[in-house]
């Protein structure tokens, strides 16, 4: 196309000269014939040619910015995330922790509970209390069970305690357990599971005051 429109200007020049330098050759008087008979002059409309030709070219291939002007972006740099510190266990003083212990052994040992009803420490690992009922009376049973967690309420959440029957329990036993321990502690924040002659009272969320020993005295 370029060509093409190139050729036309030449074209164009060359009708342009012949018509102002005219000569008496053949070619030439047939030219002047030619452009006399013509409302537009042969040169211009040679030089109208190649100007539409050179447009068209120039409308088709526009002019691009160059790639390498073009602000490159800046890659971007991905950001470690902070390593979380892990949450540090709670520091206890042992001497603190025995002293506030052996106040609650000692209001323990104070609770009075009918027909020979008593409360021993640790029973076993996590369990620092366990209340024993010798005798097989239903009102015994019922008010040794709601004095025991009356008590319980007031001191320090453990994680376990248990109630044992020396002469076994059934679920009656159990359902007075559930009734005395609800009337202080919501039904979800802890587990009430009957075994063959005790009933273990596990809660989710013992109070942080046991540190990580959860029994009074004894070592496990």
């Amino acid at each position: 196309m370029k060509l093409i429109s190139l050729l036309f200007f030449i074209l164009s020049y060359g009708a342009w000269y012949v018509q102002q330098h005219p000569s008496s050759e053949t070619w030439n008087i047939t030219f002047i014939e030619w452009n006399q008979k013509s409302p537009v002059s042969i040169w211009s409309i040679f030089l109208t040619l190649g100007v539409i030709l050179f447009l068209r070219k120039s409308k088709k291939n526009p002019t691009t910015p160059s790639r390498s002007s073009r602000p490159q972006p800046k890659p971007r740099t991905q950001t470690q995330p902070r390593a979380q510190s892990e949450p540090k266990a709670p520091i206890f003083d042992e001497s603190v922790a025995s002293e506030w212990k052996e106040k609650l052994s000692s209001s323990a040992l104070s609770l009075t509970f009918p027909r020979g009803g008593k409360i021993a420490f640790d029973p076993q690992k996590d369990t620092p209390f366990v209340l024993k009922l010798p005798h097989k009376t239903h009102q015994a049973y019922k008010d040794s069970i709601h004095i025991f967690a009356q008590w319980l309420c007031d001191t320090p959440t453990p994680k376990r305690v248990m109630i044992r029957f020396d002469a076994g329990c059934s679920e009656k036993e159990q359902q007075l357990v559930r009734a005395a321990f609800r009337k202080h502690y919501h039904i979800n924040e802890m587990i009430i599971r009957k075994e063959a002659n005790q009933i273990d009272i596990l809660f989710h969320h013992p109070d942080q005051k046991w540190g990580i020993k959860y029994n009074l005295n004894k070592t496990f």
